[in-house]
């Protein structure tokens, strides 16, 4: 695991199971969007990417 700009990252392979038990208690109809994105590799050694994204759905 390892912080960078206030969030925390960990390598999400080891920890999706845990991730669905806590987003399968909490999260209830209707869901969110979400998507889970595995790097196998990056151009230096230990540089972290973070992507943030905001989606906006239209009133009825």
């Amino acid at each position: 695991m390892s912080t960078s700009g206030g969030g925390i990252h960990v390598d999400m392979h080891d920890h999706i199971e845990t991730f669905r038990r806590v987003r399968d208690e909490f999260i209830t109809e209707p869901y969110p969007a979400w998507t889970a994105i595995e790097v196998t590799g990056r151009i230096t050694e230990g540089t972290i990417v973070e992507i943030r994204a905001v989606a906006d759905a239209a009133p009825d």
